[in-house]
């Protein structure tokens, strides 16, 4: 199994810290069964989410999808973009404003 992990980290792929914080990447079947490899790009919390145009995250993409290509994959990159506050609380589940309120109770 290939380590998509590594080969689309911030630093394989070049790409400017200042905005992106992690990718991270597993493949899995589509809609349609095909295999496919499900991308999330977690930007920086410092990133104005609404300030990012279209041209922004196309060239993202475009980056992650040649170097998808270059390891001669015939798998469909599915990309999503997540602010760090979604992403934490994608992957823990927990909302942190929720979190301080049952501590502060």
């Amino acid at each position: 199994m290939v380590d998509w992990e590594a080969i689309l980290s911030v630093d394989a792929l070049g790409l400017d810290r200042t905005l992106v914080d992690e990718v991270h990447a597993r493949e899995f079947r589509d809609w349609t069964d095909d295999p496919a490899l499900d991308v999330t790009v977690v930007l920086q919390p410092t990133v104005d989410v609404d300030g990012l145009t279209g041209a922004d995250l196309a060239r993202l993409s475009r980056t992650i999808y040649d170097r998808i290509y270059d390891e001669a994959t015939a798998l469909v990159p599915y990309v999503d973009f997540m602010s760090r506050e979604d992403w934490d609380k994608d992957v823990n589940g927990v909302d942190e404003e929720e979190d301080m309120v049952r501590e502060a109770d």
